[in-house]
């Protein structure tokens, strides 16, 4: 049996198919579907990213803004050189371009109070909308760690839903991790609430049941887009470690074109 990932020539799989004289499996591209996956379950929190990329294209697209953002930079001993800038194609950069927003968020702050412009984006003086943008930095975070780890060489089908398995379980403990509001899992999340004086603390039941919806979108999002993989799970494993395999459980119809009744036992 041949295993074959979508690649983008048109026609390839169908000719593959002929050329062997018979079917294999084919999958599209696991790590472009962990991003739709991603892209689709934050959906809800895409007003959050608007805003983050209006406030970064004003500082750093522009030359003046750029300079003075950099020289205030300077005036703090800031750690970094300058924010990131968010590519749209690249969906899960966003992650990055965040993290990179909230570290910098004081001096954001202090640099549009300086250019008499923090009135037009009251949202960085909302508790609740500081609360998504925490929440959304860390989901973000924790889907490009999934990426990073599918990247690479010697990543075989098995190793790769293995990875998304593992994740799909991680979503259900990130989601008790914010039922429970520990946020051990959300760290931006907790240091943001922690800071909060008890009288500015959002009403922490709206917000919980926001971020639940969302990771309950992400979990949908996965069961959907690899359904695949758990129905051949066995079948995928049999390819790979066939000693450990229960057969029982393999779906044969992948195996029509070979003469199983040949096939013995050691």
């Amino acid at each position: 049996m041949v295993l074959q990932v979508w690649w983008e020539k048109n026609g390839f799989i169908s000719l593959f198919q002929t050329n062997i004289g018979h079917s294999i499996l084919e999958f599209h591209c696991i790590i472009h579907q962990q991003a739709l996956c991603a892209k689709s379950g934050l959906t809800s929190l895409d007003d959050v990213m608007a805003v983050v990329t209006k406030i970064v294209n004003l500082i750093s697209s522009q030359a003046l803004n750029k300079r003075k953002f950099d020289a205030l930079l300077d005036e703090v001993n800031s750690v970094y050189n300058g924010l990131l800038m968010h590519n749209s194609v690249r969906w899960l950069s966003r992650g990055n371009v965040l993290q990179r927003f909230v570290d910098y968020l004081e001096e954001i702050r202090l640099f549009l109070q300086n250019e008499g412009k923090i009135e037009q984006y009251p949202q960085l003086l909302d508790v609740m909308w500081l609360s998504k943008l925490m929440f959304f930095t860390d989901i973000c975070q924790r889907f490009n760690e999934l990426n990073v780890k599918l990247q690479g060489t010697n990543k075989t089908i098995i190793v790769m839903i293995d990875l998304i398995r593992a994740f799909d379980a991680k979503l259900h403990v990130f989601r008790n991790d914010i039922i429970t509001r520990n946020y051990k899992y959300f760290p931006n999340l907790k240091k943001n609430i922690n800071d909060l004086d008890i009288h500015e603390k959002p009403g922490e039941d709206t917000v919980t049941e926001e971020f639940i919806s969302v990771i309950d979108s992400s979990i949908n999002e996965f069961s959907a887009r690899f359904s695949q993989f758990r129905e051949l799970s066995e079948t995928l494993k049999f390819i790979m470690y066939p000693d450990v395999t229960s057969f029982d459980k393999l779906n044969l119809s992948q195996f029509d074109w070979l003469e199983l009744k040949n096939l013995k036992c050691s």
